[in-house]
C-alpha cells in the first residue's frame, strides 16, 4: 500500500493498513471472486496461524487464553466469540447429524422426537444456557466483572463442544467396549480437571475453595442442562410445541 493513499471512508491519509482515524481497513474489493472468498475464510477461520495458536493454548494451559485476552494480550489469538460461534456451529451440526444417523441412540419411531429436540432446541438452549453458566461463576466469585466470566464461559464451552465432538461419535457403541468406556472416563475426568484448572488459573484462590466451588458449578449447571432437555422433550411430546423460541 503506498504511504500516499487515502481512508476511502474519511479521507485520512493511512499510514498504515487501518485508518487510524475511523478504523476501516483499506481493502480492494474490486478483484476476482475467489479471492474476496479466501480473504473472507482466512479472516473467519484464522488460517494465519491465530486459531492454531489459539486451540494449543485452549487445551494445553486451561484458562491461560481467558487470562492473557482479560490482560490485553489479544493479538495472536482468535476472539473468544468469534472461537465459539464457529466450534459450536460445527459441534451442533455434528451433533444433529450423529442423532439421525444412530450413533447416540437407535433411532426408532419412539426416539424421533428425542432427535427432533437435539437438533432443533438444543442450540436455542445453550444459547440461553452460557450467559447463565456466567451468572453462576459471577455468583462465585464476586469480585470479578460479568464480562470477565462471560468470556471465561465462552472458552470453557468451546473446550467442551470440540472434547465432546471426539468422543460422542462412540457412545452407543462405548458399552461393547473396555478401551472406550476408559477413555470415556479419562475423557469426563479430563473436563472436570479442566474446569478446576481453568477457575484457578483465572480466578486464583486456594484449591479447595476452587474445587469446592467447581463441584458446586458442574452439579448445578449439569442440573440445569439436563431440565432443559426434559422440558424440551415433554413440550415437543405434548403438542409439538417449540421451545425456546
Amino acid at each position: 500500500m503506498s504511504i500516499s493513499a487515502t481512508c476511502k471512508n474519511c479521507q485520512t491519509q493511512l499510514l498504515a493498513s487501518y485508518c487510524h482515524n475511523c478504523g476501516q481497513k483499506e481493502q480492494d474489493l474490486q478483484r476476482p471472486f475467489y479471492s474476496l472468498v479466501v480473504d473472507s475464510l482466512r479472516e473467519t477461520f484464522d488460517v494465519d496461524g491465530r486459531l492454531a495458536r489459539t486451540l494449543g493454548t485452549l487445551f494445553v494451559k486451561p484458562g491461560a487464553l481467558t487470562e492473557r485476552y482479560l490482560a490485553g494480550r489479544r493479538q495472536y489469538y482468535t476472539p473468544p466469540l468469534r472461537l465459539y460461534l464457529v466450534v459450536s456451529l460445527l459441534f451442533f451440526l455434528i451433533v444433529a447429524w450423529l442423532a439421525q444417523q444412530g450413533f447416540l441412540f437407535e433411532v426408532t419411531a419412539s426416539t424421533s422426537d428425542e432427535v427432533r429436540v437435539l437438533a432443533e432446541q438444543l442450540p436455542r438452549m445453550m444459547f440461553i444456557c452460557l450467559p447463565v453458566f456466567a451468572l453462576l461463576l459471577k455468583l462465585l466469585y464476586r469480585s470479578y466483572y460479568y464480562f470477565e466470566h462471560i468470556i471465561h464461559a465462552l472458552h470453557l464451552h468451546t473446550a467442551a463442544y470440540i472434547t465432546l465432538m471426539l468422543i460422542l461419535p462412540f457412545e452407543r457403541t462405548a458399552d461393547e467396549s473396555r478401551i472406550l468406556v476408559a477413555a470415556q472416563v479419562c475423557v469426563f475426568a479430563y473436563m472436570i480437571l479442566y474446569l478446576v484448572v481453568s477457575q484457578r488459573r483465572v480466578y486464583a484462590g486456594n484449591w479447595f475453595s476452587v474445587i469446592a466451588k467447581t463441584g458446586a458449578l458442574f452439579f448445578v449447571y449439569t442440573m440445569l442442562l439436563g431440565s432443559l432437555l426434559e422440558l424440551a422433550s415433554a413440550l415437543e411430546a405434548v403438542g409439538g410445541i417449540e421451545v425456546l423460541g
